[in-house]
């Protein structure tokens, strides 16, 4: 009778699961550097540290980074989250057992795990206060 039990306590875990949860539930880390570096990072107006440095964006943020530095101008940048690529294949895994599959993607978007947040390096160069020119925001690849 105990294995009888274990295995249902098990396989009710697998079907519950979303495939996205269970394999890519993130925080996703986010690389942030800025010109001049030392300006302070804030996650959704919380500070996390400063720049050059990794932020830990959990999923179920906002994404919305903030540089911040005495004499420059403030500078936010948005972050989108793209489509987790375990939501609709750990989903489809599931088709021979019919429960599963709506379950799952239940489990992945309940948890905010049917999206993720871009990897890319985020690279701002923040300008002087009061000067007139707009802030420049670019991807490390731009300065390749």
């Amino acid at each position: 009778m105990n294995t009888i039990s274990t295995v249902v306590l098990i396989s009710s875990w697998i079907l519950l699961a979303g495939c996205a949860s269970t394999v890519s539930s993130g925080p996703d880390m986010v690389p942030v550097n800025s010109a001049p570096e030392g300006a302070r990072v804030l996650l959704d107006g919380v500070a996390v540290g400063r720049t050059p440095m990794t932020v830990a964006v959990p999923r179920n943020s906002d994404g919305l980074l903030t540089f911040e530095l005495a004499g420059y101008e403030r500078v936010e940048v948005d972050r989108d989250k793209v489509l987790n690529g375990w939501f609709f294949p750990g989903s489809l895994l599931w088709f021979p057992l019919w429960p599963g599959v709506p379950i799952s993607m239940v489990v992945d978007m309940a948890s905010h795990n049917q999206g993720k947040y871009e990897t890319t390096p985020v690279y701002v160069e923040l300008m002087r206060a009061g000067r007139h020119a707009s802030a420049v925001q670019r991807s490390a690849t731009d300065s390749l």
